[in-house]
């Protein structure tokens, strides 16, 4: 990945902001909101011999570089409401994906190619059609690095189980409870500005 390049027309990119990802997004929203606005806090230029998709006549006929944006959001992955005869405590027990990859926001299923050095994304688009993404192992890996320093854990398991007990002190001192994970997505764009894939790590 490179950090800039004058000849773009996509805008500039810096690469990491490392300081902005440590103030994280802001927490200040109502709990009836999915998530959080997001916060940009990476950008850089990929080649187009790095993405695959479509023929390479193709694909070049499109764009010659994608950028890909590295944001924050919340997101939420519980929320309750208290009933009149339930007690000063709330459990929460839930899965959470580690990762999550989407084309045209439908989940993927990949395939590792080391052959080619490609991970493979499939979808199903409309009318049942075929949508195929590949990404280098160069780009894959090191996304998994720069999450894996900052504390993400990967490995085989593909979900995590998030277990809290929140108990407040006095019955009836709580209406609502939602709890929610940080997410750092990287966001896949061509340079018409269009969405190729979106890749969540949670």
């Amino acid at each position: 990945m490179h950090a800039s390049t004058k000849s773009l027309t996509i805008g500039e990119a810096r690469g990491l902001n490392s300081t902005l990802r440590s103030l994280l997004p802001d927490f200040n929203f109502p709990l009836s909101q999915e998530r959080s606005f997001p916060l940009e806090i990476g950008k850089w230029i990929c080649p187009f011999m790095f993405v695959k998709e479509g023929t390479p006549t193709e694909q070049v006929e499109i764009t010659m570089f994608y950028e890909l944006k590295l944001e924050q959001r919340w997101e939420k992955i519980f929320t309750c409401e208290r009933g009149e005869d339930e007690s000063n405590t709330v459990t929460l027990n839930v899965a959470v994906p580690t990762e999550l990859v989407k084309i045209s926001s439908m989940d993927t299923l990949r395939e590792r190619d080391e052959a080619n050095g490609v991970m493979w994304f499939e979808t199903t688009g409309e009318m049942g059609l075929q949508i195929r993404v590949g990404l280098s192992l160069v780009i894959i890996e090191r996304m998994m690095w720069e999450q894996e320093r900052v504390g993400w854990v990967g490995g085989d398991e593909k979900q995590v189980t998030v277990e809290r007990m929140k108990k407040y002190k006095r019955s009836g001192s709580w209406k609502k409870f939602g709890c929610y994970v940080l997410v750092e997505q990287y966001v896949l764009k061509r340079s018409n500005g269009s969405i190729v894939l979106t890749y969540d790590f949670n």
